[in-house]
């Protein structure tokens, strides 16, 4: 459901059907909501914040810390509320943030524009959505803000995969006041598409097919007293500009765009770090915000990868928490992360089943039908890497992360690539995966993003029809790939005209 919400000072509707609220001041207010309210519409309130939550119980409203006893209405598909007999406090236009409401459960902390940041419930409902993040715009004596799930932006198929709820409220002018109210939204949490049979559950090869990880020395073998090279450039390498590798591929790697060439995205996940190595950029001068690295080897947890050059302690956009909604509440502001976009031409492209977990289930969903045994396998197959700094700051955001590496201003015009094979701690410099060769395109540069980002990203994840649950998390770095196993067909991607 889409709700809109309005609170105006400026006059009072007409009520049908009203409800008055006999609730005593300082309680909790509910509001039942459904599936055919499409908005919402509060007059005579000052409204203090806007909050909303994932619930798998009724959806409803709940207005707390009321200065005027509620009286709600409904009219078809709309909710009007209006403030009733006064019996707390009272905002006058020029006040302050107001203060903390205590006894609800909540934290409200206010910035100094009065936006509200929120905390998480300790009701069992997930809060999915704080407004600290809403875009303010002044016109005509009226204060307009627009607020949904924290992102700035959003697409089509997200404002309905996630339940988007865009708040307005315009607050009058003069010296008039009003009762304040607070708001919390409890909604059911991320849609799905239909459930269907999935084309491609089950296309991972099995063990013993021939894709079971050997050892790396099987790759050079004596044959009549000659050195035997297989093909199976492993990843990730160093993609630092002018790198070569030692083994020699037979297969080159594509350099134009995927989608060019047929390959559509089937996943994305991210590790712990950089598995790839750009000097300068992502190596072992990087720095970021933890010891996350030695307690997660210590606990025999996941292995973190190169760190980025970005971060900076004394910048807040770099050490202020994210409050994260769908992806794992492990991820960190200020940490480094690589993503990955598999690619395929077997893939269930532009079908709701195009996003797989695992991602061998995307990568060879169609096999059997769509391999082309006059291409390399590294034309049909390859991967995106960009390696990214996370921050809190929504200067930053970019709203479609899940369909593939961000080509915008200076990501994405350095671009490495090279033949390689699929990654993570299973494979090392002892142990090599057989998975190759494939194309690696890797952004040679690191680049800053948004907490948002990537939330909204894991947001989409939650919206495909396969459950991508196991990837909301990072997972942990393959160390780097030494020269012996690495390909020596490095070169520059080049950009569609």
């Amino acid at each position: 459901m889409k709700l809109s919400i309005a609170a105006t000072v400026l006059g009072s509707a007409s009520l049908f059907g009203v409800v008055s609220s006999t609730a005593l001041c300082g309680s909790d207010f509910e509001i039942p909501i459904g599936g055919a309210h499409t908005s919402i519409d509060f007059d005579g309130y000052h409204i203090d914040s806007i909050k909303r939550f994932e619930t798998t119980g009724q959806p409803k409203i709940v207005l707390k810390g009321f200065g005027a006893v509620p009286i709600h209405t409904t009219d078809g598909d709309s909710v009007s509320v209006q403030a009733g007999e006064s019996c707390g406090p009272q905002h006058t236009p020029g006040d302050g943030p107001p203060p903390s409401h205590s006894g609800d459960g909540h934290g409200h902390s206010h910035s100094e524009d009065g936006k509200t940041n929120s905390t998480s419930a300790d009701t069992g409902d997930v809060d999915v959505e704080s407004p600290e993040s809403g875009a303010i715009s002044m016109f005509g004596g009226l204060s307009s803000v627009m607020m949904g799930m924290g992102y700035p932006m959003l697409s089509a198929a997200a404002l309905l995969g996630a339940n988007f709820l865009p708040v307005a409220f315009a607050a009058g002018h003069g010296d008039m006041s009003c009762p304040r109210v607070s708001v919390e939204i409890y909604m059911h949490g991320v849609k799905k598409a239909p459930a269907a049979v999935n084309p491609c559950e089950g296309a991972k090869p099995a063990a013993g097919s021939g894709f079971d990880n050997f050892p790396c020395g099987d790759i050079y073998t004596m044959v009549n007293d000659v050195i035997e090279m297989r093909d199976a450039p492993q990843a990730g390498a160093n993609v630092t500009a002018g790198y070569q590798g030692d083994l020699q591929s037979q297969q080159t790697p594509l350099t134009g765009a995927y989608y060019q060439h047929g390959l559509c995205p089937v996943n994305v996940h991210w590790h712990l770090g950089a598995e790839h190595y750009s000097v300068g950029e992502f190596d072992e001068t990087g720095a970021g915000p933890t010891d996350i690295h030695h307690r997660r080897r210590l606990a025999g947890k996941t292995r973190q990868g190169f760190q980025c050059t970005h971060y900076d302690g004394s910048d807040p956009k770099f050490t202020t928490p994210y409050d994260w909604k769908h992806c794992d509440s492990t991820m960190e502001v200020g940490q480094t992360y690589e993503v990955h976009w598999p690619h395929s031409a077997f893939g269930a492209c532009g079908t709701p089943d195009q996003y797989q977990y695992p991602f061998y289930d995307g990568v060879f969903c169609h096999i059997g039908t769509r391999f082309n045994a006059e291409k390399q396998l590294s034309h049909q197959v390859g991967v995106q890497g960009q390696i990214f700094t996370i921050v809190n700051d929504d200067d930053y955001y970019y709203p479609d992360m899940i369909r593939g590496m961000i080509i915008d201003g200076d990501y994405g015009q350095d671009i490495a690539a090279y033949t390689g094979s699929t990654t993570g701690t299973t494979r090392s410099n002892t142990v090599c995966s057989a998975y190759s060769p494939i194309t690696w395109q890797v952004d040679r540069k690191c680049h800053l993003i948004s907490a948002s980002s990537f939330d909204k990203m894991c947001a989409d994840m939650k919206a495909q029809r396969d459950d991508m649950s196991d990837d909301l998390y990072a997972h942990g770095a393959r160390e780097l790939v030494n020269s012996t196993y690495a390909g020596d067909n490095h070169a520059d991607y080049v950009a569609p005209p």
